[in-house]
């Protein structure tokens, strides 16, 4: 992350900072919109380092990034947690604003069979993004129709 510096207080300071601003993040301290698919696999909005380190107590391995890996704040912040708490980061960039492509479509299978469960997986919001793919999810891996 060249515009993030964690290895600093001052950076690291920074960096929460930008993520309490320009992401919103102060938007998301009281609540957390998580809701579990399956036994296996919960939705949630942009998680707090501290609740990535909840999830892990709850058993969760995995944390699928809907956002997708750039440099930004949130993602420096999510990343470090990551590697610190030994859970599996994985970014699977999907947008909000249109139609995914059948690329999307089938890599969405391709994840859903390849990651280790549970899993959770987040957007900004823990709606969209996150709503979309699990519908994918029910799909490919629960095998329900498309329709339910």
């Amino acid at each position: 992350m060249a515009d993030f510096d964690l290895t600093t207080p001052k950076g690291r300071v920074a960096t929460y900072l930008d993520y309490l601003w320009k992401d919103h993040a102060y938007l998301r301290l009281g609540f957390s919109n998580a809701h579990w698919i399956s036994d296996e696999l919960v939705r949630t909005n942009q998680p707090w380092p501290h609740q990535l380190a909840e999830w892990k107590k709850r058993g969760i391995k995995t944390v699928i990034n809907l956002r997708g890996g750039f440099d930004a704040s949130f993602h420096a912040l999510e990343k470090d947690a990551c590697e610190r708490l030994g859970l599996k980061m994985v970014d699977f960039t999907i947008t909000s604003r249109e139609v995914p492509s059948r690329a999307r479509v089938h890599g969405a299978k391709e994840l859903f069979e390849t990651i280790e469960y549970p899993a959770l997986m987040h957007c900004k919001s823990g709606a969209d993004r996150a709503g979309i793919m699990s519908v994918f999810y029910m799909h490919y891996r629960l095998g329900l129709p498309i329709r339910e």
